[in-house]
């Protein structure tokens, strides 16, 4: 007869409830065993008291929490092939992450050449003629901000290369500048609402690192020469769009880094509607779900500061309201065909095999 399980027993086979039921079925038992004996400690006293109030370490729900997420990408997991649904998963997940991190090193790209070009610091480049006295020379601190948020772009070309920890690590070290900013706006906020905005939007980025997990050993490399074009073409149109909107004036537009992720959103599900036009895919092509689930988050942006707009005292109110309003008809427009494509597509893979 077994011995009943001990509390700590308990809970970390609640925890292992995250991992995929076939991997449980075939791993929990040794998992189980080799972490309990890893809290057997050298005083019989101390190892009851651990069996009985103990707790997993903090390392070890991280370990298992990071291996669930990696299984459900369809990471390596020694089951042989993971289900077709998990791949897909993770077909989606780095496409998302991809077409994240190229949206965020365009953007820092972009406006790093832009302040130099405004402050005069590129040679046989005139600065622009701006309104009001020109731009003011940034505190040291800022202008460190702004070089950590240019580390998006050696995220990018880390990924690109095949360098995915590198890649994690420069993506979690530029993270560091919208958090301190969104810091400021919180020290500085005023209201319950814009509390609440900046730090939704603060979670875009952040989702955008912890996406980077997909990358696992198991994955498949990353098409050079596409996304370098993109790179290219991305920045280009970037630098387009700011130039012109110089010669706009403020008070037509609130272009906003909600707006900006609609506009990634809406711009890369044309261009995949019409790479597929001219190349159709087949039942397991990953844009739809990528794009569905980036709508989601950039939807779930937009609404956030378009409350925040709309209980706003500001002179601009309608203006920022208008704007947003387009935004989230735009990311609707895109997003909802991609989420009705998504869901057939997902309904027809199986979520499990012989071995799962």
């Amino acid at each position: 007869m077994t011995a009943p399980a001990s509390p700590l027993e308990r809970r970390y086979r609640r925890l292992l409830r995250a991992l995929p039921a076939g991997y449980r079925r075939a791993w929990s038992e040794e998992m189980v065993g080799t972490f309990l004996e890893s809290m057997h400690a050298d005083d019989p006293e101390q190892t009851e008291f651990l069996l009985e109030f103990g707790h997993p370490p903090r390392a070890e729900v991280a370990s298992v929490l990071g291996l669930a997420v990696r299984l459900r990408l369809g990471g390596v997991n020694g089951l042989g092939a993971p289900p077709p649904r998990y791949v897909a998963w993770g077909e989606a997940v780095r496409r998302l992450a991809l077409l994240a991190l190229l949206s965020q090193a365009v953007l820092e790209l972009v406006g790093v050449v832009l302040r130099l070009w405004a402050a005069g610091r590129l040679p046989g480049l005139r600065p622009p003629i701006l309104d009001g006295p020109g731009p003011h020379p940034q505190p040291p601190w800022e202008v460190a901000l702004h070089l950590v948020a240019l580390l998006w772009l050696p995220a990018y070309l880390a990924l690109l290369a095949g360098h995915w920890r590198a890649a994690r690590v420069l993506a979690g070290l530029a993270v560091l500048a919208p958090a301190v900013r969104t810091a400021e706006s919180l020290l500085a906020a005023v209201s319950y609402s814009g509390a609440v905005a900046q730090l939704v939007v603060l979670a875009f980025p952040v989702v955008l690192v912890l996406a980077l997990a997909a990358y696992h050993p198991g994955a498949p490399p990353v098409p050079v020469r596409p996304w370098l074009v993109a790179l290219v073409a991305g920045t280009a149109g970037m630098a387009a769009l700011t130039l012109a909107l110089m010669y706009v004036p403020p008070a037509a537009y609130a272009f906003d880094e909600a707006g900006l992720w609609c506009a990634v959103v809406a711009v890369a599900t044309v261009v995949h509607v019409v790479v597929r036009a001219r190349r159709p895919a087949d039942g397991t092509d990953p844009w739809p779900l990528a794009l569905a689930l980036m709508a989601a988050g950039a939807l779930a942006i937009r609404l956030v500061t378009l409350a925040w707009y709309a209980l706003s005292p500001a002179q601009d109110r309608v203006t920022l309201v208008t704007s947003a309003l387009a935004g989230t008809v735009a990311v609707v427009a895109a997003g909802l065909p991609m989420a009705v494509l998504a869901a057939r597509s997902m309904r027809r893979l199986p979520a499990v095999t012989d071995r799962w």
